[in-house]
């Protein structure tokens, strides 16, 4: 599978936010998702419109952090956040490709506080619950791998019936195999180790 690049995007709420923030970053390191978040990348002196130009640019995604203070930030035209909102909304106005690049994660509050006005159009993951992390970053990496949970049939049937039987088997094998290595902590990757 390619290497795929990940650029966090989030306002600076608290030091539970911020720490929050990084372990889901380790997480998706851990993944095999490069990840670029300015408390790892950014040095005194750096110049931050460059890094936020840049990130955005270089990366596969770029991951929205939303809370109410993130949202109010954006809305108002505050801080850097509403500067990476302003990359943002000028990455899909001029590009139609890049649509599914921006992903909003809701982390804390109602959708209607939290998710700022630009991006209320798109699906969300839910992140608010901790109970659900698990199940809710496998989506997230799915999603970045391009590895759906599920597939109409009629798709795969499409896919495989242009090989040999044997070729097919080893084509699903192989792509199990893939993704399992690519995101080694999803439960179905995890059920078929213990077989």
């Amino acid at each position: 599978m390619q290497s795929k690049k990940i650029f966090i995007s989030y306002s600076h709420d608290s030091n539970e936010h911020k720490n929050w923030v990084r372990k889901l970053a380790e997480d998706l390191m851990r993944n095999g998702v490069e990840t670029i978040l300015d408390s790892w990348h950014l040095q005194v002196a750096d110049d931050l419109a460059h890094f936020m130009e840049n990130a955005i640019r270089e990366s596969n995604y770029t991951l929205l952090i939303c809370t109410p203070h993130f949202a109010h930030k954006v809305n108002n035209r505050k801080g850097g956040v509403s500067y990476e909102a302003n990359l943002v909304i000028g990455s899909i106005l001029s590009n139609f490709h890049d649509q599914g690049k921006f992903i909003p994660i809701l982390k804390e509050g109602l959708p209607s506080d939290s998710i700022p006005l630009y991006l209320r159009t798109k699906l969300f993951l839910d992140f608010t619950n901790e109970a659900l992390y698990d199940q809710s970053f496998e989506t997230l990496l799915r999603r970045i791998f391009d590895a759906p949970l599920y597939m109409p049939q009629a798709a795969w049937r499409k896919v495989l019936s242009q090989y040999p039987i044997n070729l097919a088997q080893q084509t699903w094998h192989w792509w199990n195999q893939s993704l399992c290595t690519a995101m080694p902590a999803i439960p179905f990757c995890e059920a078929n180790r213990k077989l």
